[in-house]
This record gives C-alpha cells, sequence and structure tokens, in this order.
C-alpha cells in the first residue's frame, strides 16, 4: 500500500516539474495566379467598311467616295440678228426669199431647235386699198403638225409679234445646218400683176433659247454643283499621324447625258487642317479627260483612271477631299451633237491609297479599355496576405513592325495616357516584329510596388494598351488576314503568406 501511494506521488511530481505549451497553427507560402487579360488585336479591326477596307490579296485600303453631278444644261442660247425693212410685195405673183439665221455670237450653229423662249415680229407698211390678200409663210418654222408658220394680212398696218415658244427651227436629225430662213408670199389685189402692194418688215434680233437644240457648239461651258463633290475621311486609332502613304489612285467614272462629247477641267484638292494641296486632273499628257457623249438614248460613260502626283496629296493623310474648279466644255471639236434642257453629267469619284507606306514614330491607343472583374478572395488575399508581385505577359506579333506596348491600369475606363490622373500606373514593355519573331514573346515580369498592388483590391479595374511602333527605314505593307494581329495575355503572380 505504501509503495502504491509513492508510486503516485512520484507521478504526480513529474508532472508538476513539466510546462505545457499552448498549440499553434504552421505558416507557410503559395503561389497565387491571377488571369488578368488574354486578348488579340486584329489588322482587320481597322476596317470600318467607310475609309478603310480590304482590297486584292487582302491588302489594307485606305478609300474615299464621292457624287458629282452637273446642273440641267438648260436651254442653249441663240442670238439671230434680223433686221430686214422694205421687203416689196408684189401683186400677183409668187416670191421667195431667204433671211440669214446666224448667232451673232458666234456660239452655235443651229440644225434643229425646239423653241423654249422667243419671238418673231413683222410689220406690213402702206398697205394699199386695192389689196385683197397678202400671205407670208415661213417652211423652216414649224408647228407641233409640221405646219408651217403663216402670217396673213387682216387689214391691220403696224408691228405684230409673234410667240415662237413651242414651235421647230428645221429638220430633226437633219445634218446641215439652218443658215437661213425661207419665206415665201402670195399678194393679190384688183391691181395688176406686179404692182407693190406695200413693204414688209421683219425682225428677230432678241436673244432666243432652244430646249432641244440640235447642231454644233462652239463654246459652253457646264460647272458642277461644288456641294456634292466632297468626301470627308475619319482615321480610326489615329492612324493618320503615324504613316506617309506612298501611292494612290483616282477613278472617276462619268456618266454624260448630254449628246456631245466634252471636255473636262478640274483640280483634286486635299486638306488637313490648315494644309492644303491641289493637282490638276489631267492624262499622262498633261491634257484634259474628253467625256464620251451620249447615243440614241444612252448614255455615255468613260472612267478616268488617274494617278500622276495624286500620292502628294494622299501623303497628308487628308481629312477633306474634293473636286473643285471643274466644268465640262463643249467645243467646236465636240462636232455636231444633240442637247435636251434636262440634260446632265454625273460622275462618280474612287479615292484608294494601299497601306503602302513608311511609319512614323507615333504612338496608337485601343480605342476601349479592357475591363477586368477580381473575385472578392483574390481581393483579400491581395490585401491581407501579398508579399510580393508582378506582371507577367507574353506577346505575339503577327504585323512586320516592332516597338513598344505599354498597358495603362486603373478603375475608370476613361483612361487617357496623356493624362496621369486618370490612372493609377503604366508598364511598357519592348515589341518585337514578326520578322524577328512571330510566336509568343516571354518578356521580363514587371515587379509591382505595394500601391501597384492595392488598385487589384479594386472589384473592377481597367486596363487600356497603347502601341508605339519604330519608324520603318523602307515601304511597310500591311494586309488585314486573319493572321494579322498582336495578341496579349498576362497574369498577376505573387506569393501569399497563409498563417490560418
Amino acid at each position: 500500500m505504501k509503495a502504491l501511494l509513492l508510486c503516485w506521488i512520484s507521478i504526480l511530481l513529474l508532472f508538476g516539474a513539466c510546462e505545457i505549451q499552448k498549440p499553434s497553427l504552421p505558416v507557410w507560402d503559395i503561389d497565387l495566379a491571377i488571369p488578368l487579360v488574354n486578348d488579340s488585336y486584329y489588322i482587320s479591326e481597322l476596317v470600318d467598311s467607310v475609309n478603310i477596307v480590304i482590297g486584292d490579296d487582302d491588302l489594307l485600303f485606305l478609300t474615299g467616295t464621292g457624287d458629282v453631278d452637273t446642273p440641267e444644261i438648260g436651254e442653249v442660247e441663240f442670238n439671230p440678228a434680223i433686221d430686214e425693212s422694205d421687203i416689196p410685195l408684189p401683186s400677183g405673183i409668187n416670191q421667195s426669199f431667204e433671211l440669214p439665221f446666224l448667232d451673232s455670237q458666234n456660239n452655235a450653229q443651229l440644225f434643229y431647235g425646239l423653241v423654249d423662249t422667243g419671238s418673231l415680229s413683222y410689220c406690213l407698211n402702206n398697205i394699199l386699198p386695192e389689196t385683197q390678200e397678202i400671205t407670208i409663210s415661213i417652211a423652216d418654222i414649224t408647228d407641233n403638225q409640221g405646219q408651217p408658220l403663216t402670217l396673213n394680212y387682216n387689214g391691220v398696218d403696224g408691228w405684230q409679234t409673234i410667240n415662237l415658244a413651242g414651235y421647230h427651227f428645221g429638220e430633226q436629225n437633219s445634218t446641215t445646218q439652218l443658215s437661213a430662213l425661207e419665206v415665201s408670199f402670195h399678194a393679190t389685189s384688183t391691181l395688176p400683176n406686179g404692182s407693190i402692194l406695200g413693204t414688209l418688215d421683219v425682225r428677230m434680233n432678241e436673244a432666243m433659247s432652244f430646249s432641244l437644240f440640235q447642231g454644233e457648239l462652239n463654246h459652253m461651258q457646264l460647272g458642277i454643283n461644288s456641294s456634292s463633290a466632297s468626301i470627308d475621311i475619319d482615321y480610326p486609332n489615329g492612324i493618320d499621324e503615324a504613316i506617309t502613304l506612298h501611292d494612290a489612285r483616282l477613278q472617276i467614272d462619268v456618266i454624260n447625258h448630254m449628246g456631245f462629247t466634252s471636255e473636262f477641267s478640274g483640280f483634286f484638292e486635299a486638306r488637313r487642317g490648315t494644309e492644303v494641296r491641289r493637282i490638276p486632273i489631267v492624262d499622262e499628257d498633261g491634257n484634259n479627260y474628253v467625256i464620251a457623249q451620249s447615243q440614241n438614248g444612252n448614255p455615255g460613260f468613260s472612267t478616268l483612271i488617274f494617278d500622276n502626283n495624286i500620292s502628294t496629296l494622299m501623303q497628308i493623310m487628308p481629312e477633306h477631299i474634293e473636286i473643285v474648279d471643274a466644268a465640262f466644255t463643249i467645243n467646236t471639236e465636240s462636232g455636231y451633237g444633240t442637247l435636251h434642257k434636262s440634260d446632265r453629267i454625273y460622275m462618280h469619284y474612287t479615292v484608294d491609297a494601299p497601306f503602302r507606306f513608311w511609319l512614323h514614330d507615333h504612338t496608337v491607343s485601343v480605342e476601349e479599355a479592357v475591363k477586368i472583374n477580381i473575385s472578392e478572395d483574390n481581393r483579400e488575399y491581395i490585401s491581407d496576405n501579398m508579399l510580393e508581385a508582378g506582371l507577367e505577359l507574353e506577346v505575339m506579333n503577327k504585323i512586320p513592325l516592332g516597338g513598344w506596348v505599354r498597358g495603362y491600369f486603373g478603375i475608370s475606363p476613361n483612361i487617357d495616357p496623356a493624362d496621369t490622373t486618370t490612372y493609377s500606373f503604366r508598364k511598357e514593355l519592348q515589341l518585337h516584329s514578326s520578322q524577328v519573331s512571330d510566336t509568343w514573346q516571354t518578356l521580363p515580369p514587371l515587379t509591382l510596388t505595394r500601391s501597384d498592388l492595392d488598385l487589384f483590391t479594386n472589384p473592377e479595374i481597367y486596363l487600356k494598351w497603347e502601341f508605339s511602333f519604330e519608324e520603318s527605314q523602307s515601304l511597310v505593307e500591311i494586309t488585314a488576314t486573319s493572321a494579322d494581329f498582336i495578341a496579349i495575355r498576362s497574369m498577376l503572380k505573387g506569393k501569399l503568406r497563409i498563417d490560418q
């Protein structure tokens, strides 16, 4: 019994000599990886189907189109100078004479015309009372039924005026110039044949106009409606400041409803801000283009291909293009033709400039920032447990241009790289040309400071990319296939201290 008691006392003394520690949890570090972006930026995204399009061989093109027309040709003016006096009127004898019918301004030679405005005046003087009848007929002036213009004596002396609107001069589709009007007259009286019954005065010395004209024109000019002759170009992503185009081409398709060939003259003008350049639109020999005429009721079609010096205009990357000081001129070289009052000329023109260019040292920004969502757990890790962190990026460049890529991080989508108050921080990396490397380029990790990390404690952050390309030493040609792009993927990596 004593021995047992001694044993228990020994055990109690042994435990009383030991200190019992509190239990503790282990501490260890783990790696955290948060994917941020995995985006591709295609060259084809520049295509807006308006000013930037994809052309042959998938080459990117800057293009613009415009439509131009002229006013209606209107009436053709003719200025006869007829002023004949004291033409005798013998009794009982049929006689005829000609009135010269020429344009006193020498602008036109009439073969046939439908009068829109004009008049003829005549006066019968000192008619004897024995006169019974006087009939004057002009065979070259007819009404819609083909009847010649006839003047009858009605016993009234003095000047009388005939409105010629709607009358026809000459024969339609005639190939002979109407240079004189044939006038015939017949008079009867109770006097012997040959007796002079009086005299006739005829005047047609005021301008007249034809709504339908056939003949020749020495000079007639038709301007264009300038309000419809311009192109305005919007450049996406500021590429107009980054490149200088090497070549360009202008094509003008002309639809001519006039029955005359005409000579086109004008200038092609480009403007960028206050800078203005213009060049004459002429052929390779420096001559004005000749526009085909309409024939047999079908309009004439002409295509003008123009590339002389146009690249010098496009090299300023114009914001406004316009055809100015343009006119169509009908002259003696146009020969015989037909004009209707409503005739006009339409033009459609296209400017093409392939993306074959010299590249300048200029920065191009992606228009919209990328939205990145940060989960609640990750935000807590970053806020409470992140020891160190960095950005890891990989870039694949499939275009033949190298330079730099910059990422701007902020809490608002309204990031402006030029305004440091709109973003929290930025990171920059070198971008190799596809001619150097067209696979994934692993870039050195970018260390983030504690203040940089604090941005990632927000539920949403925004990232905007900016590209800056090296100035090219030779011509660069850009295509827009599915294989032409820049891809970027980024991940936030860091170490977490786990002690819970």
